[in-house]
């Protein structure tokens, strides 16, 4: 199979692609190899829903994929899930994009400017019905993410996403990414380790390092096990 894996920056695959039977780089934000007999790309986009949905979009246009899976760390607003802990991303929304009116938020489809089941949104999200089956995935929480321009680090906006949400999960590329891979009509699953608790900015209290080797075990695992 061909298998695209896209994360935000290297850093976060790294494990990953030191494992691969490496077939050399086709960019700098590229490398490609092989896993378990399928031909193996990953991408790194850079930071950010712009940056993601370039590079994705760019990337897809040059070439056919079977699947994409999108990798990485988040933030987690639920505290019943643990640093470190992996989770399947199934349900994604661009949770600052709209506008606002004194102290309300009005979202695009509040403002007309999207239709709230205008593909690929339903009811006002990105639900992704179209992930590949597989055991790994179905051992993973199924959870609703957000995706922010700006990470959550103020009281009253994570206050306020959190009620207007309920999302478990904060990220800067989720929903840039359901977003094109729907679009696309490519079967596709946001895989996510919680790297932080979505909280005032307090670098020390995050579990990086775990998150990162629970990520890419769990990806390693996946692509040793899916079949077509």
């Amino acid at each position: 199979m061909q298998i695209l894996l896209v994360a935000a920056t290297f850093t976060e695959l790294m494990p990953l692609i030191g494992r691969m039977h490496a077939q050399g780089e086709a960019g700098q934000r590229l490398k490609s190899g092989q896993i378990n007999n399928h031909f193996v790309d990953v991408l790194m986009t850079g930071v950010g829903t712009v940056a993601t949905t370039y590079q994705l979009t760019r990337q897809l246009s040059a070439k056919k994929y079977d699947l994409v899976f999108n990798l990485g760390i988040c933030g987690s607003f639920d505290r019943t899930l643990s640093l470190g802990d992996v989770v399947h991303i199934t349900s994604d929304c661009f949770a600052d994009l709209g506008a606002e009116d004194g102290e309300n938020f009005l979202s695009v489809f509040d403002l007309n400017l999207i239709g709230t089941n205008e593909n690929p949104f339903t009811r006002k999200l990105l639900l992704n019905e179209n992930f590949p089956a597989s055991p790994v995935l179905n051992g993973l929480p199924r959870l609703n993410g957000i995706t922010v321009n700006t990470v959550s680090g103020n009281d009253a906006t994570i206050t306020t996403l959190q009620k207007r949400y309920q999302a478990q999960t904060e990220s800067m590329e989720g929903a840039a990414f359901f977003y094109t891979c729907m679009l696309e009509k490519i079967p596709c699953a946001q895989i996510r380790a919680i790297s932080n608790y979505v909280e005032r900015r307090n670098r020390d209290a995050w579990q990086m390092g775990l998150a990162i080797k629970n990520l890419n075990e769990h990806a390693l695992l996946l692509l040793e096990n899916i079949r077509p």
